[in-house]
């Protein structure tokens, strides 16, 4: 969803009189913060996966969550193309293997988190779109997930890590 800023984009004087001209501009709400504590997980990456990681935290939904399809990769090469692209027509490029490759650092790295085949959610402690406040509720959620307390669709379940 956008937002709309209105502003003076004109000043018309008119000897004792000044006239402003006002225009709107359409800017774009959504967000991620990124936070101190994920350069760590960052340093280091080749640049396929930064790239990603980049890529992922300005895709992911509300709730952090982004998926590895081929449409989602497709449309990441489709988005590292077009940004990347140089006065003499080169750009950067990734194999598909090279991003399959980079979900997996990314998640060794902590940066995601693997909830079943083909969904991640971005670790909510280094990247979140949203309130300080829903950036708590989404750590407490994630690590009760990565302690066995939640399945994959973030429900509680009765079976805590370590029960037999």
């Amino acid at each position: 969803m956008d937002k709309v800023v209105r502003y003076i984009s004109k000043v018309n004087n008119l000897g004792e009189c000044v006239l402003l001209d006002r225009t709107n501009k359409e800017v774009g709400q959504l967000y991620f913060r990124q936070y101190y504590n994920v350069l760590a997980n960052l340093i280091g990456l080749n640049p396929c996966s930064r790239d990603l990681m980049d890529y992922l935290a300005e895709v992911m939904d509300s709730s952090n969550e982004i998926s590895n399809n081929i449409r989602v990769r497709k449309k990441f090469l489709e988005v590292i193309k077009e940004r990347s692209i140089q006065p003499d027509g080169t750009f950067q490029d990734y194999s598909d293997m090279n991003i399959m490759k980079s979900f997996k650092a990314l998640v060794e790295r902590g940066c995601l988190i693997k909830l079943m085949k083909g969904q991640y959610r971005v670790n909510p402690e280094l990247f979140f779109k949203g309130s300080d406040k829903a950036r708590m509720e989404s750590i407490k959620i994630t690590l009760e997930f990565v302690e066995g307390a939640r399945d994959p669709s973030m429900k509680v379940v009765a079976k805590m890590k370590g029960d037999k």
